[in-house]
């Protein structure tokens, strides 16, 4: 598995995904988080609520892998397939599937071949 997010980086995230773009917001935000404990729990509890696992693991190989402009995790839960594909600048998400219409190789092609906005 790729390595961990740092509080920073979850913080960070979180950020981005409220849609806080005030960079002296974000800075206070950032700084509170490095010198309060108390506030860093708080904020990373709130990073942490809006991914499923499979969207952290997802992220986490994202960040080990330079240059990279998506990743994909998946697991088998029941006779489900969760896929979590998360693609750098844009953002993470789930999808579902019955296991015997899971195609590995088909959604790789089709994300590979999916031109996003925000990830040149």
């Amino acid at each position: 598995m790729g390595q961990e997010m740092t509080p920073r980086e979850l913080v960070n995230d979180w950020l981005d995904r409220i849609g806080e773009t005030d960079p002296e917001t974000r800075q206070g935000v950032l700084m509170k988080c490095s010198t309060d404990p108390d506030a860093r729990r708080y904020f990373v509890g709130q990073a942490r609520a809006g991914y499923t696992a499979g969207q952290i693991r997802a992220l986490q190989l994202l960040r080990s892998t330079i240059g990279s402009k998506y990743s994909l995790y998946s697991e088998t839960v029941w006779e489900f397939v969760i896929l979590s594909v998360a693609w750098r600048g844009i953002g993470v998400a789930d999808f579902q599937m019955p296991r015997e219409k899971y195609d590995g190789i088909g959604i790789l092609e089709m994300v590979s071949k999916t031109p996003l906005q925000g990830t040149e």
